[in-house]
């Protein structure tokens, strides 16, 4: 097989995983960079779209523990990765654990219980705040309704999405970072 590895992977970490799938006795034909894949897939599925004039398309990958950004150009011939930058540390975890500080202290004031000092209220709690995260993509407000996170109290609290911009407004900055470090390269 063949397997995409982040394109920032250091020789070590992709040593690493070659020993990985040996160990698991999968035969590894070759690695191949995630921006790549994704750019060869776009090409191959949107071949009817491009022409001789190069079209330049900027991606955005923000999983649960990193940020990538790239610029690759197309024309129906060839193409070309022009410009990546990443966040390697930067992902929805951090989106996640920003409500979950901001969701705990109101929980706190209004029942005297930390559920950060408590593992399985806070995963719970992580829990509920990724679906909730994930309804505020496309709505304008979200809830959290946990029964019986500690001590017999409830959790219920709605957000709003700009509510949770501003929550992250950390998080923000460093993305918006990445894209400024993307735009000098290019």
């Amino acid at each position: 097989m063949v397997l995409s590895v982040p394109s920032y992977y250091t020789e070590t970490e992709r040593k690493a995983l070659l020993d990985a799938c040996k160990v698991a006795d999968i035969g590894v034909t070759r690695l191949f960079n995630e921006t790549s894949a994704v750019a060869l897939s776009y090409g191959i599925f949107r071949k009817r779209d491009l022409s001789k004039d190069a079209k330049n398309v900027i991606f955005v990958d923000l999983g649960h523990s990193k940020l990538s950004t790239f610029c690759a150009s197309f024309t129906n011939e060839k193409t070309v990765v022009l410009a990546e930058a990443h966040a390697r540390n930067v992902g929805c975890r951090n989106i996640d654990w920003d409500i979950l500080t901001h969701f705990s202290k109101k929980f706190e004031s209004a029942t005297g219980c930390n559920p950060m000092k408590n593992e399985k209220a806070k995963l719970r709690m992580l829990d509920a705040i990724e679906k909730m995260r994930k309804m505020l993509s496309a709505n304008t407000d979200g809830s959290i309704n946990i029964e019986c996170l500690m001590e017999d109290e409830d959790m219920f609290y709605s957000l709003k999405r700009d509510e949770l911009e501003s929550l992250c407004q950390p998080m923000l900055e460093v993305i918006k970072k990445t894209f400024i470090e993307l735009k000098t390269i290019l």
